[in-house]
């Protein structure tokens, strides 16, 4: 067999063999649908935090190789930069309204930690906070 390692590529692999109707697609099947949901996937790299380091362990919350923390700020503005995401389809719950798409494969894995991490290294700051960031809080449920 092939060897892959992208997530992406593994991702819309999975939609190869798994074809919809059958099976629930991962990415749009309408053509317009599924160039907005590449283009959330790749929003990621303009939505979070710029200079930060991409570790397994705390991913994008620590600037460069050296440790230096991301100022609370810019954590929030990222936040910002979310919601402002997640309004594109503000039903929601997901990225792209009801369907759960691989936009939520590569994002999830990002901020269901941030729930737990963020606080620990900022006062104040909970994601979940549905006064403040009611679409990502509804993406959370």
């Amino acid at each position: 067999g092939t060897v892959m390692w992208e997530s992406l590529d593994l991702l819309k692999e999975l939609d190869v063999r798994y074809p919809a109707p059958e099976y629930p697609a991962l990415f749009p099947t309408d053509p317009d649908e599924r160039a907005e949901a590449e283009a959330l996937i790749q929003a990621f790299s303009s939505t979070m935090p710029s200079n930060s380091r991409p570790s397994s362990r705390a991913a994008f919350l620590f600037r460069g190789w050296g440790g230096d923390l991301i100022p609370k700020g810019e954590i929030v503005q990222t936040f910002d930069r979310l919601e402002k995401l997640l309004a594109k389809h503000p039903a929601g719950p997901f990225f792209m309204g009801a369907q759960f798409t691989a936009v939520e494969c590569c994002w999830a894995p990002f901020l269901e930690r941030y729930t737990v991490q963020v606080p620990l290294l900022h006062e104040g700051i909970d994601l979940t906070d549905a006064s403040r960031w009611p679409l990502l809080n509804k993406w959370f449920q």
